[in-house]
């Protein structure tokens, strides 16, 4: 599934930063920042998805041996927290991956829609380092890809 939601996403932000008509032509540094922007929404959203389907399991005995059924807060506890303000505490995996395709595609056409190479360069440059911020966030709170 998330193969084909990355090609799908690769495929509309090529087109479109091909095919939209802007001012200012995109320059090769321009394109190679969108792709790294891309591919570090791609890591991010697997970072989200390995969160909100992570169930961890109850140890069915406490220290003495004693079976358990319940543990109160042994889910709030044990799994890890998302640090992406995109996606909501139990957002279903079908939310996440549209919540992330949208993303996807409307910052290809925000930064289609910057008309000079400065603006470009910055709002690329933010866009990078507020993903780079929550992917290591994610990655220090223990959140590892699973592919």
């Amino acid at each position: 599934m998330f193969k084909k939601l990355l090609v799908a996403a690769l495929l509309v932000a090529s087109a479109s930063a091909q095919s939209l008509p802007v001012s200012t032509p995109w320059t090769k540094q321009e394109m190679a920042m969108e792709g790294a922007f891309q591919a570090m929404l791609f890591y991010n959203w697997r970072q989200s998805s390995n969160i909100h389907r992570y169930t961890p399991a109850m140890p069915s005995t406490d220290i003495n041996g004693n079976p358990m059924t319940y543990m109160p807060g042994y889910k709030e506890r044990y799994t890890p927290i998302d640090f992406s303000p995109l996606v909501k505490k139990n957002a279903s995996q079908g939310a996440i991956n549209l919540t992330y395709l949208l993303t996807s595609i409307g910052h290809v056409l925000v930064t289609n829609a910057i008309k000079d190479h400065t603006g470009r360069a910055f709002w690329q440059t933010t866009s990078i380092g507020f993903e780079a911020f929550i992917i290591g966030s994610n990655y220090g709170a223990g959140v590892r890809v699973k592919w």
